[in-house]
């Protein structure tokens, strides 16, 4: 690995339960104990529809608990200190308002206004999962012509008259949009997953790097780390690192349910006897990152220090959500060794510990094995865990550590566990050092020149894990620190693509290989088709490379992808069909309809829901979850490196490979494989996309298209004779180039888009040479742009230093169809006139002048010169 640069932490912010509405509060009700778990069960869903005792019960829940914030109002006066409109932030759902939030209380911390960060060296990272509850409520308002459709069809209904029949449609109509509105008072763009990130970093300036990262529950130490590497490669001189969980409608709760996954009774305890089950909590953090020896110059407050931070996966296991300590110990020695530090350095750790009784004792059985070696009169070494206050907030949980991590080191106390009583059978941490922090206490060093110390661990599922080392800060400590470090400077990737695998369903059927992949067939019918169909090309580009070859090599999986998978907006559908049947108990004609008439047309609803979609079974939440697109792969082909799933709207593709790139460059892993994957075509998720297409000025929709593109990558430096370099990638960078277009083809795979066009791009341009230059170029729905710059194996010209004046961006394609052979390459025609042409061709090209030229080409092949 490269050297790893310490990073200042110079300003934070977080909401959590129940009122902590900023790090000072969230500090006082930690050190207080203050319970910001209770009964949601009337506030995200209703108790009547979805509670039961019974575990086994249809697409019931028996957990009412979560971890709730209190009457929670977004700080519009804030917003207007720092020049946003209140106007505007009340156009965004409240996982964005939550995230605008924490990044403002951070930006206060700095006493910086948005005009005073660097322009376009600003990045935006985000974790999460599950986007928000508006997209849910506006998936059920949207299908709301099915249920009037059943309504319509039933005996009952055609037995009124016509003013009945139309007062109780009204009736329905009227109930939905009163009651399924929270994407009515927003921008509807805004209810789809990419705009978490796509809408704040536009309106906060944040216009480089960045992407949201998909890594479940290890989603806020894996984004930081990834962030982290845009600072270390001078992509970024600043990142705005957030992670929120704003989803808790009762889908995600019956789903971990199913796998017994939830507290019954004993509520949120962990690392405890008592422990079993977890309890879901919302709530938001961000962190504002620099370079610390930069952040030191700029003379920049600094509120902790970054040492180290690592990602790793379990590869192979029993269960895509089984935890093992592999992947957990892997990513904690990673982040030490990042850190140049040793085990008995660490003062605390703050655990993932999130309730569940097998979890939790791996967790502390990997926790033990890294202190190995380390005697207790070395070092005494506290756990921690915020959890049993305010519940299990997934992807916002290790934000929510390392706030209370920070506070601690700013206060010098070491925080206390509530509700511990004494650890589970077969641990024990006798001989050790650890144990279990229960009050709260000074915080000692051994002396005043040495930093206080803690690791924040957070492990997802899907088995990917990732930590973070955070260090107090010590001005003279770290001054020395600096000062030890090399220059260092930015250098331009050479990164060879040694493998690509595909799959486009524009050209050949599903039939996921269930043998191959050991998944039954019954378990299949659970799984997204984004999740079979990325393991269908990432196998393909894998035996490509030789699969062999891999052994030994570290290896991280980089998916891009619209987050939003098919299967969970049909499994949200199949679970809250009661919610149209409670919407007709509050219709009056529907009400004065014989018991008889109403169970007609009420069963006929059930029927209609239950039939399109299974029901919610134990292999149904690993099914949809999007980060398990990236776990799949790296749990079959036993990768160890970090496995995640990124968005960036339509140019999530290149967002992870903008990561998968950086890891090489910054040696974390010998090889990478990235890709993207796209196959959600449900009607409504495509219209909010479609929509937004033509607000932004794309007068003729493409076909949006399913499909998966993966590419091998390893540094060029690396490729031995036995390699087929098919190009190299020499850049990829975050732009704000206004020619970028949003559709470039008649075809659009969303998020999978840009993948595509590089392997078409990098076939046409191998028929040719292998010593080209070329590029490509994407736009954000949201704004920005992103440009890809890749040769041909054999190109040895330096690299000018201004790609855009050397490298044209917009890639074109001339169709030619004829009767006959000689005359094929005469003039262009329309696509759909040469289909219908006895000989067919197409040409790549740039420039008018390119085309010609190759067209002359053309004319000589077919005559045989």
């Amino acid at each position: 690995m490269t050297q790893y640069r310490p990073i200042a932490i110079i300003g934070y912010g977080c909401v959590f339960p129940p009122d902590s509405y900023n790090p000072q509060s969230y500090w006082e009700n930690v050190l207080q104990g203050k319970e910001g778990i209770s009964d949601v069960s009337e506030t995200f869903w209703k108790k009547k529809l979805y509670y039961s005792e019974d575990r086994s019960a249809e697409d019931k829940t028996y957990c009412c608990k979560g971890g709730k914030i209190l009457d929670y109002h977004f700080p519009a006066a804030v917003c207007e200190q720092f020049g946003i409109a209140p106007a505007d932030a009340e156009k965004l759902n409240t996982s964005q308002q939550m995230v605008l939030d924490t990044i403002l209380q951070a930006y206060g911390m700095m006493n910086r206004s948005l005009q005073d960060m660097p322009n376009g060296k600003v990045g935006m990272y985000l974790g999460n999962m599950l986007g928000d509850e508006s997209f849910t409520d506006y998936n059920i308002a949207s299908h709301t012509e099915h249920v009037r459709n059943c309504i319509r069809e039933s005996q009952a209904y055609q037995q009124m008259s016509p003013d009945a029949q139309n007062a109780l449609l009204a009736e329905l109509d009227q109930y939905i949009a009163e009651n399924f509105n929270r994407h009515i008072r927003i921008d509807e763009i805004n209810a789809i997953h990419s705009a978490l990130l796509g809408t704040v970093s536009k309106m906060i300036g944040a216009s480089g790097a960045g992407t949201i990262v998909d890594g479940a529950c290890s989603g806020s130490g894996l984004v930081i780390d990834e962030a982290i590497k845009s600072l270390h490669n001078h992509d970024s001189e600043v990142c705005i690192v957030s992670a929120v969980l704003g989803n808790m409608v009762v889908t995600g709760n019956i789903g971990f349910a199913k796998i017994g996954g939830l507290s019954k009774k004993n509520g949120s305890r962990p690392m405890d006897c008592m422990a079993d089950g977890l309890i879901p909590g919302e709530g938001a953090g961000t962190l504002i990152l620099k370079d610390l020896k930069q952040a030191m110059q700029d003379g920049d407050r600094i509120y902790g220090v970054i040492r180290g931070s690592g990602a790793a996966s379990d590869g192979k296991g029993q269960s895509i959500y089984a935890p093992s300590s592999t992947g957990q110990l892997k990513a904690m020695q990673k982040s030490l060794k990042r850190s140049g530090l040793q085990a008995a350095d660490i003062d605390y750790i703050e655990t993932h510990a999130t309730g569940t009784m097998v979890g939790d004792k791996i967790e502390l059985n990997t926790i033990k094995m890294f202190f190995e070696g380390v005697s207790p009169d070395e070092k005494r070494v506290a756990l921690g865990s915020v959890k049993s206050l305010i519940g299990h907030s997934f992807s916002a949980a290790g934000m929510a550590n390392i706030v209370k991590v920070l506070e601690a080191m700013q206060h010098r106390i070491m925080p206390p566990v509530h509700h511990f009583t004494q650890l589970p059978d077969g641990i024990s941490f006798a001989g050790t050092g650890i144990y279990i922090n229960t009050e709260a206490a000074e915080w000692r060093t051994k002396d005043s020149h040495t930093p206080r110390r803690a690791m924040v661990n957070a492990f997802g599922f899907g088995g990917i894990d990732a930590n973070v080392l955070l260090e107090e800060f010590v001005p003279a400590y770290h001054q020395a620190l600096c000062s030890s470090l090399p220059d260092d400077h930015a250098s331009d990737p050479d990164i060879a693509i040694v493998g690509i695998g595909s799959f486009d369903a524009k050209q050949e059927e599903l039939k996921f290989p269930f043998l191959r992949f050991r998944i039954p067939p019954a378990i299949l019918a659970q799984i997204d088709s984004g999740q079979q169909l990325g393991l269908i090309a990432a196998d393909r580009a894998i035996q490509d490379y030789g699969a062999d070859r891999f052994k030994e090599h570290p290896t991280g999986v980089y998916v891009g992808s619209m987050l939003g998978a098919e299967k969970a907006m049909m499994s949200d559908l199949r679970v809250r069909f009661p919610e149209y049947l409670e919407a007709l108990e509050h219709c009056g004609s529907y009400l004065a309809l014989s018991d008889a008439q109403k169970t007609e047309i009420g069963d006929a609803i059930a029927s209609h829901f239950r039939g399109m979609f299974p029901k919610v079974e134990e292999d149904t939440l690993p099914g949809y979850m999007d980060n398990i697109i990236a776990g799949r792969i790296a749990n079959f082909f036993d990768f160890d490196g970090a496995n995640e799933v990124c968005d960036r709207d339509l140019l999530s593709f290149g967002a992870a490979l903008y990561q998968a790139v950086n890891s090489l460059q910054q040696q974390e892993n010998d090889l990478a494989l990235a890709g993207c994957v796209h196959t959600n075509q449900i009607p409504e998720y495509i219209r909010l996309i479609s929509d937004e297409m033509q607000r932004k000025g794309v007068t003729e929709l493409p076909a949006f298209q399913s499909g998966g593109v993966f590419f091998v990558l390893k540094r060029t430096a690396d490729v031995t004779a036995d390699d087929k370099v098919y190009a190299r990638i020499r850049s990829v960078k975050f732009t704000q180039d206004p020619d970028a277009k949003l559709v470039s083809g008649s075809d659009c795979y969303l998020g999978a888009d840009l993948g595509f066009r590089l392997m078409h791009a990098i076939t046409a341009q191998n028929a040719e040479s292998q010593t080209y230059l070329s590029g490509l170029t994407g736009a954000s729905l949201f704004g920005g742009s992103l440009e890809i710059t890749f040769c041909g194996k054999d190109y040895t010209q330096e690299q000018p230093q201004q790609t855009e004046q050397t490298v044209p961006q917009n890639l074109k394609t001339a169709f030619f169809g004829s009767d006959s052979l000689d005359t094929l390459f005469e003039h262009p025609c329309m696509e759909d006139d040469a289909q219908n042409q006895f000989y067919r061709a197409a040409i790549v090209y740039y420039t008018d002048e390119e085309l010609l030229k190759r067209m002359e080409f053309g004319k000589k092949v077919v005559k045989g010169e």
